[in-house]
């Protein structure tokens, strides 16, 4: 049976003599722990408010004109922890516990980054430890709420990477590179004769007087020609003349590169597994595997035993295919095995946590992921902005379903 929350208890108690006392009385008392909100069906104590409120100035010790005055910081303190309130009683209502084992990894990162012990830090102050534990597990409930409210509602789709790999923001994540041929003169018509010319096919390094920029990064071309789209242009564009200081500027697209390349080293590997189970027992399973590898190495198909042995429901339809992948994508075991295999090597029987496995490293290659990988961070760059757009959404629709009275 759950323990009763012995101080909200002792306050719903104090709350209700405070009816049938006078204020004065009470006063003299000092018995009740005021409350500074009530959120639903539960209150947010004055205490809890000026813990918070002692944690952020201790936080800001060393740059207290950063804070606002006291009753203002109180008061957006306490909104805080309303919000909060709300949050955490919608997850206390679909069951989202956060375990010890949770909140000891969050309290060591926390006490990583800021360089102490954990155990010190426990036994030297203990009321300090106990209140950042609390905090910690209250975020990462909130947070897990938020996660589960949110996250599947929220959709990315490729017209939308699209469109935002063409902003600014976009062409710098791709590190593109633009190279510029350049010509200026002070002759308005010639400048015009020049521009049609190259518009007809004729490149501007035909001309006399033109310059070759080089390649460089969108953000430092010329200013005169920034804002004008022109990492989005084929190889060849050209801007009519603009005029600048009583001179003609002409400028035109010669070559365009993406600097921010990543290749990786990918693996094609094939595998039959092969689960213990009630009936097959794990000594008997590698048996098994090895009569599988010697007929393999006798010239029986690998793809042939796999499709008619191996467990992985998936790769066994392809021969025990897994396709190209990275490494370090597969269980250290596996991995390290994949790693010192020639290519048609077979290798021993190991073993991982989906079972044992007989595996061939097919082929190996390096691939150009730049442009997946791009695409995945413009997705999530697109994911993350919708998500903090629907979370603050959110928050006031929570916010405003609740029932809510500020005290103080």
């Amino acid at each position: 049976m759950p323990m009763p929350n012995v101080s909200r208890f002792l306050t719903i108690v104090l709350v209700f003599i405070s009816s049938l006392v006078s204020t004065s009385s009470l006063a003299a008392l000092k018995l009740v722990d005021e409350i500074a909100a009530v959120v639903n069906d539960n209150v947010i104590l004055v205490s809890e408010l000026d813990k918070r409120v002692e944690d952020i100035k201790m936080r800001y010790s060393s740059n207290p004109n950063l804070l606002p005055s006291d009753k203002e910081l109180k008061n957006q303190i306490l909104d805080v922890m309303i919000t909060e309130e709300v949050q955490l009683q919608m997850a206390d209502k679909r069951g989202i516990y956060i375990s010890d084992d949770a909140i000891n990894q969050a309290f060591n990162r926390f006490a990583q980054g800021n360089k102490i012990d954990p155990e010190d830090f426990e036994q030297q102050y203990p009321r300090q430890y106990q209140f950042i534990r609390e905090q910690i597990e209250r975020q990462i409930k909130i947070s897990q709420l938020q996660q589960r409210q949110l996250h599947s509602a929220i959709k990315v789709n490729q017209q939308e990477i699209d469109s935002y790999l063409n902003t600014e923001a976009g062409r710098e994540a791709q590190g593109k590179e633009i190279k510029l041929i350049y010509l200026s003169t002070d002759d308005a018509d010639q400048a015009q004769q020049i521009y049609q010319q190259v518009e007809a096919g004729k490149p501007l390094t035909d001309f006399d007087g033109s310059k070759d920029l080089g390649f460089r990064a969108l953000d430092k071309i010329p200013s005169l020609f920034q804002n004008r789209d022109l990492g989005n242009k084929a190889n060849g564009f050209i801007l009519p003349p603009i005029e600048a200081n009583n001179r003609y500027n002409l400028v035109q697209v010669a070559d365009q590169r993406v600097t921010n390349t990543h290749k990786v080293e990918q693996v094609l590997v094939r595998h039959i597994l092969i689960k213990p189970n009630l009936v097959l027992t794990d000594d008997q399973a590698v048996t098994l595997l090895k009569n599988l590898r010697q007929r393999i190495l006798n010239g029986e198909s690998f793809a042939k035993l796999a499709s008619q042995y191996s467990e992985d429901l998936y790769s066994k339809e392809l021969g025990g295919k897994l396709g190209w992948t990275e490494p370090q994508v597969f269980q250290p075991e596996f991995a390290d095995t994949v790693k010192q295999l020639k290519i048609g090597q077979l290798s021993n029987v190991i073993k991982t946590d989906y079972g044992y496995h007989i595996l061939e490293v097919v082929d190996r290659r390096t691939q150009d992921v730049s442009d997946q990988e791009l695409r995945n961070n413009a997705s999530k760059a697109i994911f993350n902005a919708k998500y903090e757009e629907e979370l603050q959404r959110w928050i006031a629709e929570t916010r405003s379903s609740a029932f809510i009275e500020k005290r103080i």
